[in-house]
C-alpha cells in the first residue's frame, strides 16, 4: 500500500510538471453582472432612453491598452447603441500625435512645437483629462487639424467640442472649410475650457490655430480632446492609456473630474487591474484604500451616478507570472460590495489562472499573452454586454432587446468552434525538499546559478523561462534539489 500511494505521489507530480492538456477553461456561468441591484439609476435612464428618441445617455470607460485600443471596449459601445440608441463615440484624441495608436475614426496632423504628457508620466504637473493625455504647445504658431472620418457614428450638422487649456492661449475661431468655432463662456474652472464647432459633416478637415490672449509674455496650450456625438441615445466613452494602472488615473483625480462634470455622465466603467499586477512592490492594502476612497469621492460629486468595474483578464507578459491578479481580483470584488458598485469578473469567465493559453491556442489572445485578438476582445465585449443586458430585462421586467438575442448566439457560436488541444506549459511545484530564491538587487539567472551549484537551463525549466528574460526584484525562482 505504501509503495502505491508512492507511485501516485510522483505520478501526480511528474503531471504537474510536464505540459498538461488544456481543457476548455471558459466559464459562462459566471458571466453575470454581480451587484446589478446597484445599477438601479442607470436602468431606470436607460429605460426611458429606449422610449425617448429626445434623451441621451452618457457612458465613460476607463482603463489600460484593453481600452484604448478600443477592440474590447468598441464591441461593448456597439452592443449597447444597438439596443438604447446611437449617441456617438464622445471624446477621441489624436494618440498618434502622441506617438501611440488609434482611434480609427479620427485622423490628425500638427504643425509648430508639440510635448505631451500622460497619466503614466507627467513630469511637468500639466492637468490630464479624462482620455488620460494632453498635447502641449508653447508656440503660439503652432496648429491642429482633424478629420472625423465619414463612418463616425454623428450625424451631419452635429456639434462638435473642443476642449484645451492653457495659460495666455485661444483657439482663433476661423478653422476652414467654411466652419467656424466658437467659445464656450460657461466657467468649466480649473483651466478646463470648451470651443464648439456647429454643423459640423464628418469627412471635413478641422484646423485649429492658436494664438495668445493678451500680451503677456508666457503661452502654454493644452489640449484634452474632441467630442463628438449626436442629441439623443447612448454615448460610448473610451478613455484608455497604454501601460496605465488604477493608482495613476486616481492620481489625476481633480482634473479627471472636472472634466467628468462637463461630460454629465450616467454610467462609469473602470478596467484596470492588468499592468499593476506585476508590480512586485504592491502594496495591496494602499491599493484597497485609494480605490475605495476614489469610488467614494466619485459617489458624492456626482449623484446618483452608477458604476461598474471589471477585474483584470488572466496574462503572462514576458512569460511573468503576474502576482497580484488574485489579490487585485478579490479586491475589487470587496470595494464593489462594499461601495455599492457592480463588478464583472472577467478573470473567473476566462477560466482562472493558466486560462491564457487555452485563449492563446484558439487565437483569441495575441503572442504576447498580454491582449487579446479582435476575436477574443469581441467575445470578452461580447460577455460583457450579455452580462449587463440581462440585468437591464431583469431589472426592466422582462423588456424584450432583440441584440441581447444576437449577442448570446454569436458567443454559442465562437464558444462552440473552440477546441481543447494544445498543451498547457510546466508549471514549477515546490516541494519539501525544494528551494526558494527570492531575486536581488542586481542577480542574474547565471548569478543565481552559480550561487547554488545549478546551470541556467536548470533554471529555466524549473521555473518556466527563458534565458533571455530579465529579472524583477523580489520575484520568486524555485532551485529544486
Amino acid at each position: 500500500m505504501r509503495q502505491t500511494g508512492v507511485f501516485i505521489f510522483f505520478l501526480l507530480l511528474s503531471v504537474t510538471l510536464g505540459a498538461a492538456p488544456i481543457r476548455n477553461p471558459i466559464d459562462t456561468a459566471l458571466n453575470r453582472m454581480n451587484g446589478s441591484q446597484f445599477l438601479s439609476e442607470a436602468m431606470s435612464k436607460l429605460s426611458s432612453v429606449r422610449k425617448s428618441p429626445e434623451e441621451k445617455f452618457v457612458v465613460v470607460h476607463f482603463g489600460d491598452s484593453h481600452i484604448q485600443g478600443d477592440n474590447f471596449s468598441g464591441a461593448i459601445r456597439r452592443n449597447l447603441q444597438a439596443a438604447f440608441g446611437d449617441g456617438g463615440e464622445g471624446v477621441l484624441f489624436p494618440y498618434s500625435l502622441c506617438k501611440s495608436f488609434g482611434p480609427a475614426t479620427l485622423t490628425s496632423a500638427s504643425t509648430g512645437t508639440w510635448t505631451w504628457a500622460t497619466v503614466l508620466k507627467n513630469p511637468d504637473k500639466v492637468n490630464v483629462g479624462v482620455t488620460g493625455y494632453t498635447l502641449i504647445s508653447k508656440d503660439s504658431n503652432a496648429t491642429l487639424s482633424f478629420t472625423i472620418l465619414s463612418d463616425n457614428p454623428i450625424a451631419n450638422g452635429a456639434d462638435v467640442a473642443v476642449w484645451y487649456g492653457g495659460e495666455n492661449s485661444l483657439l482663433v475661431g476661423n478653422i476652414g472649410n467654411g466652419l467656424k468655432l466658437e467659445n464656450d463662456t460657461t466657467n468649466y474652472g480649473n483651466d478646463l475650457r470648451r470651443a464648439i464647432i456647429h454643423n459640423y459633416r464628418p469627412g471635413t478637415k478641422m484646423t485649429f490655430h492658436l494664438r495668445k490672449a493678451n500680451r503677456k509674455s508666457g503661452f502654454d496650450f493644452h489640449f484634452y480632446g474632441l467630442s463628438s456625438g449626436n442629441n439623443a441615445g447612448l454615448e460610448y466613452n473610451r478613455c484608455g492609456v497604454v501601460g496605465a494602472t488604477f493608482l495613476q488615473l486616481i492620481s489625476q483625480e481633480e482634473f479627471t473630474i472636472r472634466h467628468l462634470k462637463a461630460l454629465k455622465p450616467d454610467l462609469l466603467f473602470f478596467s484596470y487591474g492588468s499592468n499593476e499586477s506585476y508590480n512586485t512592490g504592491l502594496d495591496m492594502k494602499l491599493y484597497a484604500s485609494q480605490v475605495s476612497y476614489f469610488i467614494v469621492r466619485l459617489k458624492r460629486e456626482f449623484p446618483g451616478i452608477n458604476i461598474v468595474i471589471t477585474s483584470p483578464p488572466d496574462t503572462r507578459s514576458a512569460n511573468r507570472f503576474p502576482v497580484n491578479t488574485q489579490p487585485i481580483v478579490d479586491s475589487l470584488r470587496a470595494i464593489c460590495e462594499r461601495q455599492e458598485c457592480a463588478f464583472w469578473d472577467l478573470h473567473g469567465i476566462m477560466g482562472g489562472n493558466e486560462s491564457i493559453y487555452f485563449w492563446l491556442n484558439n487565437s483569441l489572445a495575441r503572442k504576447d499573452k498580454l491582449h487579446f485578438t479582435r476575436a477574443g476582445y469581441e467575445l470578452q465585449g461580447d460577455l460583457f454586454s450579455q452580462a449587463l443586458l440581462t440585468a437591464y430585462r431583469e431589472q426592466s421586467s422582462g423588456e424584450e432587446i432583440p441584440v441581447l438575442k444576437l449577442i448570446s448566439e454569436r458567443i454559442a457560436t465562437q464558444l462552440s468552434s473552440l477546441t481543447t488541444g494544445g498543451s498547457a506549459p510546466a508549471v514549477a511545484v515546490v516541494s519539501g525538499n525544494d528551494k526558494e530564491h527570492v531575486v536581488k538587487k542586481g542577480e542574474t539567472l547565471s548569478i543565481i546559478a552559480r550561487d547554488n551549484n545549478v546551470t541556467v537551463a536548470q533554471l529555466c525549466e524549473w521555473n518556466n523561462i527563458r534565458k533571455t528574460d530579465v529579472l524583477k526584484i523580489g520575484q520568486k525562482i524555485v532551485i529544486k534539489k
